[in-house]
């Protein structure tokens, strides 16, 4: 009886796993038309965490914070690139940019239903060749897991989090989109 509640256990929590990185948008992304078309080349993305801000903003500060941070500086860069690469905002002129993101604030309750998440970034678009900020922006999300998604806690949690951090994703382009950069 014992193995048969351990096996049905493990069975449901399989089915209610989640990537833990996920911030991607996924779906349609935001059309660009030739003339909202950035005359740049996108260089390196880079993310980094805000060091003057209490650490309880962050939710990866509660667990292995060493870990984590690294982790999703990584997994959100990547998600950054992708998603400015799949927008096609940047005409791959000679002009080379670089995308520096700041994470003010990224945090979640530990106990609760749809786990509310908060992240808060700076976006600054630099010419490498000047140094120039060309683009210099803040853009917060909150958002909270629907009971529908998943059964888990663990996972709704990790849920709300890609979900804020695919939303903030989506506002940068469209924030850039908006910019008249030149």
């Amino acid at each position: 009886m014992k193995k048969l509640a351990i096996l049905s256990l493990a069975l449901l929590m399989t089915g209610c796993t989640v990537a833990n990185f996920q911030y991607t948008p996924e779906g349609d992304f935001i059309a660009v038309t030739e003339a909202e078309r950035m005359p740049m080349h996108l260089g390196d993305v880079s993310v980094d965490v805000a060091k003057n801000v209490p650490s309880e903003a962050f939710f990866f500060n509660l667990e292995n914070k060493n870990k984590y941070e690294s982790e999703f500086k990584s997994a959100f860069a990547q998600a950054l690139q992708e998603s400015l690469d799949q927008s096609q905002l940047f005409s791959g002129a000679k002009r080379e940019v670089n995308l520096k993101a700041t994470v003010l604030r990224f945090s979640q309750l530990s106990v609760g239903l749809h786990f509310p998440t908060v992240m808060e970034v700076n976006y600054q678009l630099v010419d490498s060749g000047t140094g120039r900020i060309l683009f210099n922006q803040n853009i917060k999300t909150e958002a909270e897991a629907p009971l529908k998604v998943s059964y888990l806690g663990t996972a709704r949690a990790i849920d709300a989090r890609n979900l804020t951090a695919q939303q903030n994703i989506r506002q940068l382009l469209d924030a850039l989109k908006k910019a008249t950069i030149r």
